[in-house]
């Protein structure tokens, strides 16, 4: 009998071991887990985001409803990477590890860097607001117009000297307010000559001096390695509202001004068909190029996007419309890829488009 009670009590033993090293293989496993995904490592993961219908943002007050197919603008998602992210990033071709310090500038915080690329999709809903108002003949009113730094290009003259969030007021003690002003002006100057700004940082003037170089990627070409938006106050009729709270960056104008032009027109701009696309807008109409543009592409081929415009930086090599057709290629896509260079080369496209059967 004794014997059978130690047999037994032998056999519960065992299975209370077993059951604890479940217990605990179990809470390991849920801590790695856990750590998997919340720790958070030194790079930011860059990864496509979204394909989505402007008119879901955009809307102008007693709107033309012609409209059966779609202007969608693409988003890129980035995030904070974790251990999973990051191991994940070595498998796909389309998740892009950024060190912090490539993203976020010297003592910027996160939600510094939110808020920064919030102003940037600020002034590209103004840029494109004024582009479509004035393309479908409606009259516009622009106040309080502000020259605004976005990006500061590292290893350029400007680097260390203009920060993001910068105020251009002059240029060689000329006032100016757009950046093709800006732009024009230095394009003149020879690389070497030094160009006097007066700008505002954070309430306070302050006056600098900028070498003139060429750019790497184009020798022909001087500037001092910015890139620039417009912001201001532009006054419309009919007026139009965007709810893009959440959503950052300047690279839906294009695909905005599309949006805001097929509202305020007869017609279906769009034949029935699905158009993605990105670029800035810039005030003189110039479509801009952005970032990530391949992981976009991605993200509108999931959708089924029949069309993509990309900016097509004048025919630069690499650029943006090179790199999304070679991201179409590479996903197999069916989609047509369209260089565009400005806001009349998509119109000129979409005039010479086929209706939809």
């Amino acid at each position: 009998m004794m014997e059978e009670n130690m047999q037994s009590t032998e056999f519960i033993n065992k299975q209370q071991k077993k059951k604890n090293k479940f217990f605990y293989g179990f809470i390991a496993i849920l801590v790695i887990c856990v750590l998997m995904f919340f720790i958070k490592l030194p790079y930011f993961v860059s990864m496509p985001g979204n394909a989505i219908d402007s008119e879901t943002v955009i809307q102008v007050e007693h709107k033309d409803e012609g409209e059966k197919g779609a202007f969608l603008f693409t988003t890129v998602s980035m995030a904070r990477a974790n251990p999973f992210l990051y191991v994940l990033s070595f498998f796909n071709d389309y998740y892009e590890l950024e060190p912090i310090e490539d993203v976020l500038a010297p003592g910027m915080s996160e939600e510094e860097y939110f808020n920064h690329t919030l102003l940037m999709m600020d002034a590209s809903q103004q840029s494109a607001k004024l582009q479509a108002y004035e393309a479908a003949g409606k009259t516009v009113n622009y106040k309080n117009q502000k020259l605004i730094v976005y990006q500061v290009i590292e290893g350029m003259p400007a680097d260390g000297i203009l920060e993001a969030g910068d105020q251009i007021l002059q240029v060689n003690g000329e006032s100016v307010t757009q950046s093709q002003e800006l732009i024009d002006r230095v394009g003149k100057m020879k690389s070497g000559e030094m160009v006097h700004l007066t700008i505002e940082r954070a309430g306070e003037k302050k006056e600098v001096d900028i070498e003139i170089q060429p750019f790497a990627d184009d020798k022909t070409r001087v500037g001092v390695g910015i890139q620039l938006i417009t912001t201001g106050d532009i006054e419309v009729s009919p007026s139009v509202q965007f709810h893009t709270e959440n959503i950052g960056g300047p690279s839906a104008g294009l695909m905005f001004t599309l949006e805001m032009i097929a509202q305020l027109t007869d017609g279906d701009q769009t034949k029935g068909h699905l158009i993605a696309g990105t670029g800035t807008m810039e005030a003189d109409g110039t479509v801009g190029a952005i970032g990530g543009i391949d992981k976009k592409v991605v993200a509108a081929h999931k959708v089924g996007a029949e069309i993509f415009f990309a900016p097509n930086e004048n025919g630069i090599k690499n650029s943006n419309y090179e790199v999304a057709l070679k991201a179409a290629k590479d996903i197999g896509t069916d989609m047509e890829i369209v260089p565009v260079d400005s806001l009349q080369d998509a119109l000129d496209y979409l005039d010479q488009l086929e209706e939809k059967s």
